[in-house]
């Protein structure tokens, strides 16, 4: 299983769509946030998500950064 993110483009999602996400076989909802949720799910609970969920919804795939290097100062002339 993957982590994607789900963003509801229009705000707060609808309640329906939040209770067809969390009955979805495959899917964990890990994180809520401001109109978006992160889960874990199986590539097939996503496809099917996106086939049911209204066009204002945006899945992806979970997308991580590596913290930047420390900056470091050059000593002064």
């Amino acid at each position: 299983m993957a982590k994607y993110v789900l963003k509801h483009r229009g705000g707060d999602p609808p309640g329906g769509d939040i209770a067809l996400i969390e009955r979805t076989e495959g899917v964990t909802i890990h994180d809520r946030m401001a109109g978006a949720l992160l889960v874990d799910a199986s590539e097939e609970a996503v496809r099917g998500l996106r086939e049911r969920l209204l066009a204002n919804w945006v899945v992806m795939p979970e997308t991580t950064f590596a913290p930047p290097e420390p900056v470091r100062r050059r000593a002064q002339e």
